[in-house]
């Protein structure tokens, strides 16, 4: 597929310096390939399109329903306004759809900022969104701002409502009392432009207001906005969640299509311009050359991402929301492709056409599955269940591993202001990639305390002991070992004395600040920990590797908080990366 940004070159420059230009250029396409090239750009360059065309209008209803909403959500608030008078009935009523609802039921401040909005647009924007909101979200709407209450003839002027705070009246005989006074004038106004086109829906809405309940009609109009949305992929929880139900190879190769259909308009292309697409999805989309495999794909990716924003219970009234959504599509379907093909394009190319999306975000999200999978064995038959671990021991590793073995896995994002561990959903590639290496870590771990080290029992335990807080992680344990060594002593799990932990550390870094490793340190302790490289090796090459890794991690993050200090003066108790006895 060509480069929509650059299509036709109607650049940013051309559009603002040379817009007659660029006017004849863009005008001369078909509207279909105009409405793609307004989907491919973001913010005010999308808008600068849309101005440009004499056929304002017309552009505007081309765009499907999300990506007029995604229009109104990076423009300033006036051009809110003057968008909201060009678009369709069903272009309005998706705004409510998706801006006004919360947790099931109407949320009053967001929905009174939109008919603001509405109001401000005029009378026929007002009515065209009236008339195609259903009666039960209408009901369900005013309901939420004010009660109706009617004149009684036989008791005018003594009604029992008339000193009720807040109220207001059109005409003398209909009178609205409003719960919060700070949106009644916005609610007002926009019930005055109604009435001038709508007089009588305004008043038959009045008396089904007053006689309705108002959460039987919030339960009914919650469920058509739902059936609304599911023709953009916002289905129901349970089936969202689908997405991320693991897939075998051989269900892959049941699911390949025999050719992708074009869906007969523009889709939307806001999963494609919200974000870059990854290296491999980028060639492989390049090569798409014909339109409907492409416009099949968008649109089937833009379905995924409104799945991925239910399953994740993200708030579709935030853009920030729909970017991360995209952005994790595109990773897993990355993921999905390279699990086919390798970094094949071509391949990659194949599968774009011949696999739904949602089969290749499936296939993506798989490695998670196979993480936890991985991680719930090691946990439970592995060497971390033969032993009694200290407190920590693990460090972020042991997080990642707890979030791995959630009902549902988890990415550990670090710890919060408080310390607390902040578990999330997994994002990306790179979360994926991070937590696949804090599995492979632990599980080098066992080796290389197991199989080198025949775990020492009980000593270990002692160094935690040592600890103010209880705890000790195998940073620690093992740099504490390894500085024993270099002190002169042997390789064991032991507290080191004030005076070894001078020695040791003399030894080990370079003498002039900022210290760091000397050269020869790591090949010094393979030299004298060559029995335990030795029993490591039964394990294979790539063990023996992966433990020196965990060695030269340990010894460069002692490194690390030595760099400036003055050794002479070795204070055990800001000296966390050795376990140091005080008073030696």
């Amino acid at each position: 597929m060509n480069d929509l940004k650059t299509t036709n070159g109607l650049t940013r420059e051309l559009i603002r310096k040379q817009p007659e230009q660029a006017r004849e250029i863009f005008d001369g396409l078909p509207l279909a390939e105009r409405a793609e090239l307004v989907m491919s750009r973001r913010g005010r360059d999308r808008l600068d399109l849309i101005l440009l065309s004499v056929e304002t209008g017309e552009l505007v209803q081309a765009l499907p329903a999300p990506e007029f909403w995604i229009t109104l959500k990076e423009v300033d608030e006036e051009d809110v306004v003057e968008l909201l008078k060009l678009a369709t009935p069903d272009q309005l009523l998706h705004l409510s759809d998706v801006e006004w609802w919360h947790q099931g039921a109407i949320d009053p401040l967001p929905a009174a900022y939109w008919l603001m909005l509405l109001a401000d647009a005029g009378p026929e924007t007002c009515q065209a969104w009236f008339n195609r909101a259903d009666e039960e979200l209408l009901i369900a709407a005013f309901s939420r701002f004010f009660r109706v209450f009617k004149i009684d003839p036989d008791n005018e002027g003594y009604e029992p409502w008339r000193n009720l705070p807040n109220l207001w009246t059109l005409d003398g005989v209909w009178f609205l009392q409003f719960f919060d006074p700070h949106v009644a004038t916005v609610i007002e106004r926009f019930l005055s432009q109604l009435r001038t086109v709508e007089e009588m829906r305004y008043y038959a809405l009045l008396d089904l207001v007053e006689l309705s309940v108002q959460t039987e009609q919030e339960d009914e109009a919650y469920r058509f906005r739902n059936a609304r949305l599911a023709d953009f992929g916002f289905v129901e929880f349970d089936e969202a969640m689908e997405i991320y139900r693991p897939i075998s190879d051989s269900e892959l190769a049941k699911m390949r299509l025999k050719q992708a259909g074009s869906p007969g308009f523009a889709p939307p292309r806001f999963p494609l311009a919200l974000v870059e697409a990854p290296p491999l999805l980028a060639r492989a989309l390049a090569l798409l050359s014909d339109q409907a495999a492409y416009e099949a794909f968008a649109l089937g990716l833009a379905s995924l991402v409104s799945r991925i924003l239910v399953a994740d219970s993200l708030d579709l009234a935030r853009l920030e929301s729909l970017t991360e959504a995209a952005a994790k599509a595109q990773s897993f379907i990355e993921l999905g492709l390279r699990r086919l093909g390798g970094d094949d394009e071509e391949s990659a190319a194949r599968a774009l056409v011949e696999l739904h999306p949602f089969a290749l975000f499936r296939a993506g999200y798989s490695r998670v599955t196979e993480l936890a999978r991985r991680t719930e064995g090691l946990l439970r038959a592995g060497w971390p269940a033969r032993v009694k671990l200290p407190r920590g021991f693990l460090a972020e590793d042991g997080e990642m591993l707890q979030g791995l073995t959630r009902p549902r896995p988890q990415f550990y994002a670090g710890a919060d202001a408080e310390g607390s561990p902040v578990f999330r959903e997994f994002k990306s590639a790179g979360d994926v990639e991070r937590a696949g290496r804090a599995v492979a870590r632990v599980e080098t771990l066992g080796l290389l305390f197991f199989e080198a080290m025949a775990w020492p029992e009980g000593e270990i335990e002692r160094l935690a002991e040592c600890r103010p807080d209880g705890e000790v992680s195998w940073r620690t344990a093992l740099a504490t070992a390894a500085a024993q060594a270099f002190a002169g002593n042997d390789f064991r799990f032991a507290p080191l004395t004030a005076a070894d932990a001078r020695v040791a550390l003399e030894n080990m870094l370079t003498p002039e600040r900022p210290r760091a490793l000397r050269p020869d340190v790591v090949a010094a302790f393979s030299a004298r920990a060559r029995a335990g490289r030795e029993r490591l090796s039964a394990a294979g090459p790539a063990a023996v590797e992966q433990g020196a890794e965990l060695v030269v991690e340990a010894l460069e993050k002692t490194a690390e908080e030595a760099r400036e200090l003055d050794l002479t003066g070795l204070d055990p108790r800001f000296f966390a990366s050795l376990v140091i006895v005080s008073g030696a």
